[in-house]
Order: structure tokens, then sequence, then C-alpha cells
């Protein structure tokens, strides 16, 4: 992002947002969840979805994260501001359709559904 200033960004990832409309947060003991990237065996330095925004998304020029993987209703959505206030669309869509994902993302806004339980 700082190698192109002025241009805005989409994070698709595997595992960012849960079905609840809140990011997936190891750290988060409060909330029944699931998975969480830290979960994962695969060796590395691991981000969760509460890392990645704090670390990435919130900092910069970016207008929507993407991410699957979660089972359930397969679906939701976080609407917040980053740090230089421009709106952040966070969703997950966890299919193989795209038409299926546009279908449920036009729901969300539609339906006024913004995620509000999580910040």
């Amino acid at each position: 992002m700082q190698q192109n200033p002025g241009r805005l960004g989409i994070l698709v990832t595997h595992s960012y947002l849960n079905n609840d409309d809140c990011r997936s947060d190891h750290g988060d003991k409060a909330r029944e969840q699931a998975y969480t990237t830290h979960d994962s065996a695969v060796p590395g330095e691991k981000n969760d979805g509460e890392e990645l925004w704090q670390k990435l998304v919130k900092r910069h020029d970016f207008v929507m994260t993407l991410n699957g993987h979660v089972v359930g209703d397969g679906t939701g959505y976080l609407e917040i501001r980053n740090v230089q206030g421009r709106t952040v669309h966070q969703i997950l869509a966890t299919t193989s359709s795209a038409s299926w994902v546009v279908r449920g993302i036009c729901s969300c806004w539609s339906s006024g559904r913004t995620g509000g339980r999580c910040r």
C-alpha cells in the first residue's frame, strides 16, 4: 500500500471475519470461536482477523476485506471506519458461487446489517 499511494485496497484472505459479524481474534476469550488462524498447524507467523485489522487494514486505504472459510451460515458483515475515516466493508462469504456472494453482499447492505456488535 505504501508503494501505491492514492490507490484503494481490497484484502482477500482465508480467515478474517466470523459469521457473528466479528473479526476472528484468538485473544478474545469472551466470544466462542470455533477456529482462529492461530489454531492452524501450518508453520510460520500467523495473523488472525483482528491482528490484520490492527496491523494493516485500519492503517491503510482499504475499502473492503473478503474472506471465506467459516462454516455455519457462511456469511458475515462488519462496516467500520479506518484511521483515514474511510468506511471499510468487511465481508465473509463462504461459498464457491460468485453470484451468491454478490446477492449476500447486497442483502447485507440493503437490510442495514452493519455488524454493529463488533468494532
